[in-house]
């Protein structure tokens, strides 16, 4: 270990944390040093293992022989939780903890020196995330219910549906996830996460924080942390614990009963905590229970509005071809639209910047060059449901639009189309609750995971409107939803394309098929974002793709876009393409 510099400063960078001596600069260097290192990842997970195991070694110390707390409120049986508690001091000797921690460490020194280990947790699971410690049986094993833009260490992902073992741990680092537990109760964690499902009605956190909700029937759901164990009594609660252990709870609504110390000290005083009470419980020393302000904000409900998934018809030989129905979340409600219920659109403009010497389309039609003037012969966005057409790489900016986009046709030399491309809904788009344009954009695996980014913008700027830009998709490249099409043919113009009139009609060739396996990522766009006041209605919208520095070449290529229909609105519409 001592010949490799990084590797010492790396276990000296986590040593300070684990003190709370980490200053600014070092957390950006130990940043830098996890960044893409697997290796360095998975070290500082036992680290943190570590430190975390001495502690509960100090706690599990002469457990039978001590109070919990020092008591001053007369009814011992429910002391007010507003008042600060303070634990007595443990009595282990600080020269047995040091040689612990010795040995303790050298066993992590030489786990973080091994190869072939899994990605997260103590061994490599089937999903890549984990391992099984204990045996499940059945419909016992909680399951994930859903998920919005969740990975896993490494990357990973896991389906909507998906059992997790008992005792496997996971290590989410982006996005929220929402697990159902046999008796009922839910629980929703945030990233960055550590957590292990510890049996049917337990969940163990061991870094970040899940919000807990537990109807009737789901009482006595547990979560425990490193200094503290929380019981349901009917209640909504968050748990919120840091690196170091520190664990926050806070009551949203009902009665939740909390073990401080945790396992296995499960005979001290538990402490009741109503609606909007909140504690902190930490560990130094001495284990302190004090009184915070309560943060309704820490408490988070249900996942954000977005596309949850979408089905799509195969070709004969493999592959996505068609799209026939999208799901979205829209104001906390599951909404699932075939396609005929969606409202279609038409294509109003298109141009490349000129300093591009060619604009590409998807072409699935003849590949013949004759009759290039047939629109339907190159197929483009408006035409179809297929996730396989389309017109891709259009215009770009760095800058958001701000005034209306020019899109004359054919273009006037004295006063340039806006590069981008636009489109008119089939009837008006209503702002409704979450999104309500779905887009969808073919992705080679090659290219940026969370897709390309992209600026929507009205088609007429007005008082309050403004440009609004995605960065990352609902479903991206490493979701499981995300569905591996069928071939593409990619056909390639003679020329800069100018205006709509010059994308159909000009000459381009037979094009060729794609070589690397294409995903469809899908995104949802609520016009609220836009500044579209509820209610408010969007006759179309204007696209452009967004270089960044990190990807100065990224274009987005749409394959299907379309209005979603009102909600709370009965559907009554033809076919939309």
């Amino acid at each position: 270990m001592d010949e490799n510099p990084d590797e010492q400063e790396l276990f000296e960078l986590l040593d300070a944390l684990c003190d709370e001596r980490l200053d600014a600069s070092q957390g950006e260097r130990l940043q830098q040093l996890l960044k893409d290192n697997n290796e360095a990842q998975q070290t500082y997970f036992d680290f943190l293992d570590t430190h975390l195991a001495l502690r509960r070694l100090a706690r599990t110390r002469d457990a039978e022989n001590r109070l919990p707390f020092d008591f001053d409120a007369p009814d011992r049986e429910r002391p007010d939780p507003r008042r600060p508690r303070r634990l007595r001091p443990f009595r282990i000797p600080w020269a047995v903890l040091g040689a612990a921690a010795a040995v303790l460490v050298a066993v992590t020194i030489a786990i973080a020196m091994r190869t072939g280990r899994s990605p997260v947790g103590r061994g490599a699971g089937a999903a890549g995330v984990g391992v099984t410690k204990r045996g499940s049986i059945g419909d016992a094993t909680p399951r994930l219910t859903q998920s919005a833009g969740a990975k896993f260490f490494g990357g990973r992902s896991l389906p909507n549906g998906a059992r997790l073992p008992f005792g496997e741990e996971y290590a989410l680092t982006e996005g929220l996830l929402e697990i159902e537990f046999a008796q009922g109760a839910t629980a929703i964690i945030r990233a960055p996460a550590v957590f292990e499902v510890a049996d049917r009605a337990r969940l163990l956190m061991k870094i970040g924080r899940c919000s807990v909700h537990a109807p009737e029937g789901a009482q006595g759901f547990c979560v425990e942390t490193p200094v503290a164990e929380v019981i349901d009594l009917g209640t909504r609660f968050s748990v919120d614990v840091s690196d170091t252990g520190e664990a926050e709870v806070q009551v949203v609504d009902g009665l939740a009963e909390v073990y401080p110390g945790g396992p296995p000290h499960k005979r001290s005083l538990p402490v009741r905590l109503a609606t909007w009470q909140a504690q902190k419980y930490a560990l130094d020393r001495e284990l302190t229970a004090d009184v915070i302000a309560f943060d309704a904000s820490k408490y988070t409900a249900q996942l954000p509005d977005r596309i949850v998934t979408y089905t799509a018809s195969e070709r004969d030989g493999g592959g996505a071809e068609t799209l026939l129905s999208v799901s979205v979340q829209r104001g906390g409600t599951l909404h699932t639209y075939p396609t005929q219920d969606l409202i279609g659109i038409d294509l109003i403009h298109y141009k490349v910047e000129p300093r591009e010497s060619i604009a590409t389309g998807l072409n699935e039609a003849d590949p013949e060059q004759g009759d290039p003037s047939s629109r339907r012969r190159l197929e483009l966005l408006d035409r179809d449901a297929k996730l396989t057409t389309g017109v891709i790489n259009p215009g770009r900016s760095t800058v958001p639009l701000a005034r209306d986009p020019v899109m004359g046709d054919p273009e006037d030399p004295r006063l340039p189309n806006t590069p981008g491309f636009a489109v008119r809904f089939h009837e008006p788009v209503i702002n409704s609750a979450g999104p309500d344009v779905v887009l969808f954009d073919v992705q080679l695996i090659i290219h940026r995971e969370q897709g390309d980014p992209f600026h929507v913008s009205p088609l007429h700027f007005a008082p309050g409107l403004r440009t609004h830009t995605i960065l990352d998709y609902d479903i991206d490249l490493l979701s499981p939803e995300a569905r591996t099409l069928a071939s593409i043919r990619v056909s390639q113009f003679k020329t800069a394309i100018r205006s709509l009139s010059e994308l159909v009609s000009g000459t381009h060739n037979s094009g060729r098929q794609t070589s690397v396996r294409t995903k469809a990522l899908a995104v949802g766009i609520d016009l609220s974002d836009l500044g579209y006041k509820p209610g408010a209605a969007a006759e179309g919208l204007f696209f452009q793709a967004m270089p960044t520095e990190r990807y100065p070449a990224a274009v987005i290529d749409p394959v299907f876009i379309a209005g979603l229909p009102p909600v709370g609105q009965p559907i009554a519409r033809a076919a939309a393409r």
